[in-house]
């Protein structure tokens, strides 16, 4: 998805690249700062899933403000949801949680100045996925690096120690290792079992 020339043509469109067919979308209905530019298995808008054949947009989750979805890994069936929520001084704090079917089946706390990060390409085996969690400033003693979580016991792990305020965008592989970008460089990440 594209936008086109924003003073001549003020549309965006969704090319599919195999016969360069198109989509017009008006910028007046789509704002091209909401398409996630970082999802790898579904083209997403706000928190919905375009239909990448006809155009369309669906809404695979009714989230709340404040929440938005990440992804929905359909191998499957988890879908991943960011959450912000303001606390009594003003102070936002940041969460997330993990749905199958439309029915939630995680919800972390919320912790303030917590980033999280999903590796792009998702293999989650025996319901086991990792992630990236980095903390700002706190008063709390938190510790910024990959953790797996078990959506059936809900046991979250640390696995790996890594602060970097700047991870940029990490990507699984088959293997459970992950290439993760970074301002400094790219790393290959593997887990011990």
């Amino acid at each position: 998805m594209v936008t086109n020339p924003v003073f001549s043509a003020n549309t965006a469109s969704l090319i599919d690249l195999s016969n360069l067919s198109k989509v017009k979308y008006s910028l007046n209905n789509v704002d091209f700062t909401a398409i996630d530019q970082y999802s790898f298995g579904h083209l997403l808008y706000k928190s919905m899933v375009v239909n990448t054949t006809n155009g369309s947009f669906a809404t695979p989750l009714n989230l709340g403000d404040g929440s938005g979805l990440i992804d929905i890994d359909d191998a499957t069936g988890y879908a991943f949801v960011a959450s912000v929520q303001k606390i009594a001084n003003g102070e936002l704090t940041t969460g997330f949680s993990v749905y199958k079917d439309k029915a939630l089946v995680y919800q972390s706390d919320f912790k303030y100045g917590r980033s999280i990060s999903f590796p792009v390409i998702y293999n989650i085996k025996n319901d086991v996925v990792t992630f990236y969690q980095y903390f700002g400033f706190d008063t709390q003693t938190n510790i910024d690096g990959y953790y797996t979580l078990n959506l059936k016991t809900k046991e979250l792990k640390l696995i790996d120690v890594s602060s970097s305020s700047y991870a940029g965008t990490d990507y699984q592989l088959k293997d459970g290792s992950v290439f993760s970008v970074r301002m400094d460089g790219v790393y290959k990440l593997t887990t011990v079992n």
